[in-house]
């Protein structure tokens, strides 16, 4: 038979394998609501099931599966977009949050650098000042300061990394993770330095510095 003629009333078309792939892979790209990583799944799947449509379109009826390339599409953008719309939606439920965490970093960034480390302090949660005191922590910025490599810490910033929220069970408190790069005062290289933070009643303040404070 013609490879361009069609297939007849009675003849077979095969079920393109990419289309059952693509079909395949979109049901296991689910699995990307579990875990961001996996969202390479599902797009992969669009994709395929894309080719797949294309080939079967091109196949002058020698080639079926037309529907699990449909469905593939269906299924993987639809996953694509609950992800991306659940990241939005804790975007804008969190911005508030996240001004008040970075205003805090960029006063704590302004007492460091100015060496007002008891005002530093103060920027800190209760939790924290029950762990450490002032004079501990000022004494800890000291010894940076004769710290021959360091020469002190110039400043704080946050590196640009999503900040990562999440609640506390057990003190009910919302707490978050923030990557802040500490400067020094000598030619040493800027330091990444995890920094934790909570929320007790609507305010924010900085609640471990793990790196210093062990």
């Amino acid at each position: 038979m013609s490879t361009t003629a069609g297939l007849g009333s009675g003849d077979y078309a095969a079920v393109n394998t990419l289309a059952v792939v693509a079909f395949v892979g979109s049901l296991l790209g689910c699995l990307a609501l579990l875990a961001d990583l996996l969202v390479v799944i599902p797009v992969a799947a669009v994709v395929c099931a894309v080719i797949a449509l294309r080939q079967i379109a091109a196949s002058n009826g020698t080639q079926a599966g037309r529907w699990a390339g449909i469905l593939a599409i269906v299924i993987g953008v639809g996953v694509v977009g609950i992800l991306v719309g659940s990241r939005i939606y804790v975007s804008v439920q969190n911005k508030p949050d996240q001004q008040q965490v970075l205003s805090i970093i960029s006063e704590f960034d302004k007492r460091i650098g100015g060496r007002d480390y008891a005002g530093a302090y103060q920027l800190t949660t209760p939790q924290f000042r029950s762990r450490v005191s002032e004079q501990s922590f000022v004494q800890k910025m000291l010894q940076f300061e004769a710290n021959a490599d360091t020469g002190g810490v110039a400043g704080v910033t946050w590196n640009g990394t999503p900040i990562e929220y999440q609640d506390d069970p057990q003190s009910s408190l919302k707490t978050a993770w923030v990557g802040t790069v500490f400067r020094y005062r000598t030619t040493l290289p800027p330091n990444r330095i995890p920094v934790s933070f909570a929320r007790q009643d609507g305010k924010w303040g900085i609640n471990d510095i793990p790196a210093l404070f062990k």
